[in-house]
């Protein structure tokens, strides 16, 4: 898992006598069976630190910053301290438990050790240390997830829907609804004026899902309302939905922009549209993000009937 890619010279003896600008101090923290946070940060003697997100943190992605050189000094005396070089390489990790690995290159030398995140005993006391000194010099804690994004990533780590409808209106509005769940897997259900209609069933990245879920979360932590109603008829409805551990959140939208919805719920609408591929069941393009037009005048392409 954490094979050595240099080919540096293990320390052994004493620390090699080297400028802290030949540091290179790295902390990877790997996922769990559950919730633990996964990412790498890397703090090298000049003081630029990378941190690479990968989950169940509140950045994913790559951040480049910097900390001060002091805190880097500071930070290679602990490494000596706590006689890392006097731990093994590999204190081994059971199936499913969150490993952490320091990887210290100091010129033409290195030292790894890879052990359980935690405070397992039989991890020296020096290793444990190190690894939050670590996490403490790089700031890692300004991407810990809040209770609150942490409930989020649970959802988001287990079992979702989310769907789009889109219903009749007086005229000829696409009439379906597309719903993709966790693993990617998506059903498109064409009612009427689309190019299909019948159930098509096909899948997509399970990335692109977990977008979409996230998208649909971050707008109910924005404040949008359930239903979005305007005194008009004949309009078409949109419903987007997701849910999640038997609780479905709706939000419904009728000629919503006119009553003030915000354009984020239509961008939503079109999203899943392009991220499930409905579109190809479509004539076109035929939703936009609303500008006070008001949809449907199209007509239908030819319709393929599935019984």
């Amino acid at each position: 898992m954490f094979a050595l890619l240099c080919g540096c010279t293990q320390a052994t003896g004493p620390w090699p006598d080297v400028a802290p600008e030949q540091y290179r101090i790295s902390l990877t923290r790997n996922g769990c069976l559950g919730t633990c946070p996964d990412y790498k940060v890397t703090i090298e003697g000049n003081g630029r630190v990378t941190f690479v997100g990968r989950e169940f943190v509140n950045f994913v992605g790559t951040r480049i910053y910097t900390v001060p050189k002091a805190e880097v000094s500071a930070l290679i005396r602990d490494i000596k301290r706590y006689d890392i070089l006097k731990a093994e390489d590999n204190y081994g990790a059971p199936v499913d438990a969150p490993v952490c690995a320091i990887n210290i290159d100091a010129g033409a030398h290195r030292k790894d050790v890879l052990s359980v995140c935690g405070n397992p005993p039989d991890v020296p006391s020096g290793v444990i240390k190190l690894q939050a000194r670590i996490d403490e010099a790089a700031r890692t804690a300004q991407f810990n997830l809040t209770p609150h994004l942490m409930e989020q990533a649970k959802l988001l780590a287990g079992r979702f829907v989310i769907k789009l409808e889109r219903t009749e209106c007086y005229g000829t509005c696409p009439s379906y609804s597309v719903s993709v769940n966790q693993d990617g897997d998506v059903e498109f259900i064409g009612k009427k004026y689309v190019n299909f209609i019948g159930t098509k069933r096909y899948t997509i990245q399970k990335n692109d899902a977990v977008a979409l879920a996230r998208d649909f979360m971050r707008l109910r932590d924005e404040g949008v309302k359930k239903e979005y109603f305007n005194q008009v008829t004949d309009m078409p409805t949109y419903r987007i939905s997701m849910s999640a551990n038997n609780v479905t959140h709706t939000i419904v939208d009728y000629d919503g922009y006119q009553v003030g919805m915000p354009t984020s719920v239509s961008e939503l609408q079109i999203r899943i549209d392009d991220v499930t591929r409905s579109v190809q069941f479509l004539n076109g393009r035929p939703f936009e993000v609303p500008t006070g037009q008001r949809c449907c005048s199209r007509q239908p392409m030819d319709v393929t009937v599935v019984k």
